[in-house]
């Protein structure tokens, strides 16, 4: 079952980040297609450890507890939209 859910990662919009956030790691906001579902508020960051890593949108609760909005329910999907995502913000120019 799996081989026949293919992934299609499309339209991938890139916002580069503000100096002011770019001071903080903030590399640029991404919004993409997986499918036909839309997704928005993902994150480029620049680690302390100066790693790049691909973010997916989360929500604080009142208790200051991050929870996901949305996430890839397998490591490969995660890999391939976070593939995906860094070759386009490459693309921009914003990270070697």
């Amino acid at each position: 079952m799996r081989d026949l859910l293919r992934v299609r990662i499309a339209d991938v919009r890139i916002v580069p980040a503000g100096p002011g956030e770019r001071s903080t790691g903030l590399i640029a906001y991404v919004g993409l297609r997986v499918g036909e579902l839309f997704v928005d508020g993902l994150r480029v960051v620049r680690t302390r450890d100066g790693q790049v890593r691909v973010l997916f949108p989360t929500r604080v609760d009142r208790r200051r507890t991050r929870h996901h909005v949305v996430r890839p329910a397998r490591d490969d999907v995660r890999q391939a939209i976070e593939d995906r995502i860094l070759a386009e913000v490459r693309r921009e120019g914003l990270i070697p």
